[in-house]
């Protein structure tokens, strides 16, 4: 009798590990990418990273192998073909998306980006790359992290660098919302991100850009951050949702991010 008591102990906890969900982060030495990563590792959940440089990580992630032991796959999203890829999708759950393009400014004040890290190669041949790996893992849902001031063609983001990167973030939207009626997407669309203490603000929704009208346009990327994490466990009030967000310093702070979720169902 206790053997057979031990047994099914033994069953249950093997049960409950297997249950227990798997959030990829990419582009988790990114600033808001490190703070996803961060603050999901702080909650006790089960957080990988796939980055492409294992010196940020052990910097940023606080890892100490930084390899494929501690959760941390070093591949680039450019490249899906690689074996250390599609191996940091095996039995995810979740996939947060958060690799994009960086503009480099030049001595004479332009702004360029590096070879290979266009907004066409990141943002959206990147996406597509991770989307497609996504659903031949089984992953059950995406959350991507994209842009406000994709409804403004030729703005000057998208002319900074000639990278037209409001455009190429709007594709890699549409290639997650596009990809399987089956996969379960929330994508967050922060107006300008600035490195402020997070929990301070009142968060605001909306889409189509309608937010630019109000002139708050800058949102900390802690509070960016929160809101991804929020939807990492709120799965099913953050699901199939795609809305702008920002803040207003004057506003009462945000607590209640199931509230701000179903407040984004009402938006219209």
């Amino acid at each position: 009798m206790v053997n057979s008591l031990r047994i099914l102990a033994i069953l249950l906890v093997a049960a409950g590990a297997s249950a227990r969900e798997t959030t990829l982060v990419t582009g988790a030495t990114g600033k808001t990418g490190a703070l996803v990563y961060n603050s999901l590792r702080s909650r006790h959940a089960d957080v990988r990273a796939l980055v492409r440089n294992r010196d940020k990580a052990r910097d940023l992630l606080h890892c100490t192998r930084c390899d494929e032991s501690e959760g941390i796959h070093i591949a680039d999203v450019t490249q899906p073909e690689a074996e250390a890829f599609g191996a940091a999708f095996r039995g995810v759950s979740t996939v947060v998306i958060l690799s994009a393009s960086y503009p480099v400014k030049m001595p004479n004040g332009t702004y360029t980006y590096p070879p290979g890290g266009f907004p066409v190669d990141v943002d959206y041949h990147g996406g597509v790359n991770i989307v497609r790996t996504s659903c031949k893992a089984g992953v059950a849902r995406v959350i991507l992290v994209s842009s406000m001031g994709t409804t403004q063609p030729d703005s000057f983001l998208d002319r900074l660098g000639n990278g037209h990167a409001l455009f190429f973030k709007t594709q890699a939207e549409l290639a997650v919302m596009s990809a399987s009626p089956h996969l379960n997407y929330t994508i967050v669309k922060p107006s300008g991100l600035v490195d402020e203490v997070g929990g301070q603000s009142e968060l605001l929704v909306g889409r189509r850009d309608e937010l630019a009208r109000t002139g708050k346009m800058r949102v900390p990327r802690a509070d960016v951050a929160a809101v991804v994490v929020a939807a990492v466990e709120l799965r099913e009030r953050s699901g199939g949702l795609w809305f702008d967000l920002s803040s207003d310093a004057d506003g009462k702070p945000t607590a209640d991010f199931g509230a701000l979720f179903d407040r984004v169902r009402e938006v219209v």
